[in-house]
């Protein structure tokens, strides 16, 4: 472009060109030109990272999870997962989960964060492997800030390992911040440096006391992997697949171990019908402060100083399901996501 393009000029170039990119491969984080023996071809394309024993642990540990599932192989092995799983955040390591739009030699005066990610995943990840894959930016939305302009840029990225599942999807969020200081271009001048910045507010600083307190409380917390999760209750509340709360007061799961739940459900679809956001809700108790010992299929009794006692760990844990009547109009679900919360949080 002219070196005569204003700013408002640049940033319309800027959003015109990426919504025409919008449904097409996001051409970032592909692999490196060759002589380097990764393949080239794709969508999807293969990462250099090997997701090895190593590599999974020291991720693990710097996120601050010592997880043994994610910090001792043979923990892995004894699981019932066979092997050393890895956080399933790790893949964005295999590929940056948001796009950044149109580019040109000279960059467009935006500056941008990524806003955050949301997974979904349909497997493990396991040590030893190996991926390939897609970025596609699906939506561009334009809305007012505080001090203007803001673009997002919402993309899904698609990770397959070479037996050729898809074990994840991340779907990702990139706010793009037009900046007046830029002119025309990606570069500030020189003579403008420091004179405006993203936000006005200054950093944020911690005390001494402060930086203490939070070491204290890192390496205070529990060792993952060892503790077992009371359930307390489960229900279904969507309108058209519901069930009453059920109390599960005596139902312990220990680690490595799975239960199934029986709901009596209200369902009228007719077949073939598909209902989305259905959820099931679970009440439960992490970490209890009694001693636990279980046998046979998680039945368990606590012990502490004579009477059951729970810690103040409750959490709530939402499965959201698609569900779609069968060719008899019965209910088969399919989970599509799970989070856990502790009860109280918001954010």
């Amino acid at each position: 472009m002219s070196a005569q393009q204003t700013f408002e000029e640049a940033v319309a170039e800027y959003i015109e060109q990426t919504r025409a990119l919008m449904d097409q491969e996001v051409m970032e984080n592909l692999p490196p030109d060759p002589p380097s023996p990764i393949d080239q071809s794709g969508p999807p394309f293969e990462a250099t990272l090997r997701l090895d024993e190593r590599t999974i642990r020291n991720y693990a540990l710097s996120i601050g999870d010592d997880n043994p599932l994610f910090t001792d192989p043979e923990y892995g092995k004894r699981s019932r997962y066979g092997s050393q799983i890895a956080p399933g955040p790790i893949l964005a390591l295999i590929r940056y989960p948001s796009a950044h739009g149109a580019k040109r030699p000279q960059g467009y005066p935006l500056a941008n964060f990524i806003s955050g990610t949301a997974w979904e995943f349909y497997d493990v990840i396991r040590a030893g492997s190996k991926f390939r894959s897609s970025k596609v930016t699906k939506e561009l939305l334009e809305r007012e800030g505080s001090q203007g302009k803001l673009v997002f840029l919402i993309s899904e990225v698609y990770y397959h390992d070479f037996h050729g599942d898809m074990p994840a999807k991340c779907y990702g969020t990139q706010i793009m911040v037009p900046q007046r200081s830029m002119e025309s271009s990606r570069a500030v001048p020189r003579e403008k440096l420091g004179q405006h910045m993203m936000y006005e507010r200054k950093a944020s600083q911690y005390t001494e006391e402060q930086i203490q307190e939070y070491v204290r409380q890192i390496e205070g917390f529990p060792h993952r992997g060892a503790e077992p999760v009371g359930l307390l209750a489960a229900w279904l509340p969507h309108g058209r697949f519901r069930c009453a709360e059920q109390q599960l007061a005596d139902l312990v799961l220990p680690p490595e171990r799975t239960t199934q739940l029986a709901f009596e459900a209200a369902f009228d679809e007719p077949p073939g019908t598909e209902v989305e956001n259905c959820f099931v809700i679970l009440r439960v108790r992490w970490r209890g402060e009694g001693r636990v010992r279980w046998r046979g299929e998680g039945r368990v009794r606590w012990r502490g100083e004579g009477r059951v006692r729970w810690g103040e760990e409750a959490w709530r844990v939402m499965a959201r399901l698609t569900v779609t009547a069968g060719g008899d109009g019965a209910p088969l679900a399919a989970a599509r996501l799970v989070t856990a919360h502790r009860v109280g949080f918001s954010g």
